[in-house]
């Protein structure tokens, strides 16, 4: 009878655990992509671009090179040192990732929808999320007011 009931409460706490352990190794829900995620996952891309972009201004600075756009760093010889110097004391420039591709995408096609809705004829966005070439009667003034998918 004890061998018996030792079984069972093994038997119990081994389904037990299984039942704690799977709820541990489950995925949670994802989050989903409101307009308000995605301005804020853009928003926080954009600030740690803006921030890199800062710093290896300011590398380049302290070097003697200024920052003019890159054209005109053509005909200095230091740009290509002071450049990849840069480059290893600040590491790589930040890449957006893919949940912050994903809120550019879906505010992209925010802006794709407001236009429509507001008589334009616009292609859909490409394949990979970006804006397809948009027709020439679409002016910055529809874009500016339907940007993010406007005021919805």
């Amino acid at each position: 009878m004890t061998s018996l009931l030792r079984g069972v409460a093994l038997l119990s706490a081994t389904a037990l655990a299984a039942v704690l352990l799977a709820g541990c190794t489950s995925a949670a829900p994802p989050v989903p992509m409101t307009k308000e995620r995605a301005l804020s996952l853009r928003d926080a891309a954009e600030q740690r671009s803006a921030k890199w972009d800062d710093e290896y201004t300011a590398c380049l600075a302290r070097s003697g090179v200024v920052d003019n756009g890159p054209a005109v760093h053509d005909d200095d010889p230091r740009l290509g040192e002071v450049s990849i110097a840069c480059g290893s004391e600040l590491g790589a420039e930040p890449t957006y990732t893919a949940e912050e591709d994903a809120a550019v995408r879906v505010l992209n096609q925010l802006t794709i929808d407001c236009l429509r809705r507001n008589g334009a004829t616009v292609p859909d966005l490409t394949a990979s999320g970006d804006w397809p070439d948009l027709p020439d009667d679409i002016d910055d003034s529809q874009l500016d007011a339907c940007e993010d998918g406007g005021d919805q």
